[in-house]
């Protein structure tokens, strides 16, 4: 008696076609961060801040820790944030319909299809960070983020305010105490 397998059924293939996201004119030719992608691009400001932040107190010694970052490093942070290589590994991306970014600071989003990666984005992405972070203090930055309302702080009121109704859970930074920090 020979056993012989059945073939697996056929799967089913479903052609998608690929586009480049669809910007307007002027999305595709302004210096300045279109108003539609405020409040993601200032999503990616705290991301990166955050983990910079982060990093920071990471390498502080155990005895400096419950104190946090001295000035000058907390300084130093912010006058890297805006930094154009800030904007590396985010991308534009056609997602149900919409373009969004995509990128670190969106671990949720997957890229499946076409991303624009040249462009102006980096440019606008540093003229937007300037901007929003001369309306705070370095300290008031930092102690937003140490209170775990980094993201609250600086986007929900302004940017983000009625187009997200809850902070994003993977970018407020909050520590789970303040020994930890």
């Amino acid at each position: 008696v020979v056993e012989v397998e059945s073939p697996a059924p056929q799967e089913e293939v479903i052609e998608k076609v690929m586009t480049a996201p669809k910007l307007t004119e002027e999305e595709l030719t302004s210096q300045l961060m279109p108003e539609r992608f405020l409040c993601d691009t200032c999503h990616i400001v705290v991301f990166n801040l955050g983990n910079d932040f982060k990093a920071a107190e990471a390498k502080l010694p155990e005895r400096r820790k419950s104190k946090g970052l001295d000035a000058v490093t907390i300084i130093d942070i912010f006058e890297d944030a805006c930094a154009m290589e800030k904007w590396n590994g985010h991308m534009i991306y056609e997602m149900d319909g919409e373009p969004k970014f995509v990128g670190p600071a969106f671990p949720d989003r997957i890229i499946n299809g076409l991303v624009l990666k040249k462009g102006p984005w980096s440019k606008r992405y540093r003229g937007y960070c300037g901007a929003i972070l001369e309306d705070y203090e370095e300290d008031e930055i930092y102690q937003h983020y140490r209170d775990g309302n980094l993201f609250t702080e600086l986007c929900m009121k302004k940017d983000c305010k009625g187009v997200l109704f809850e902070t994003p859970e993977i970018v407020d930074f909050k520590p789970s105490s303040r020994d930890e920090l």
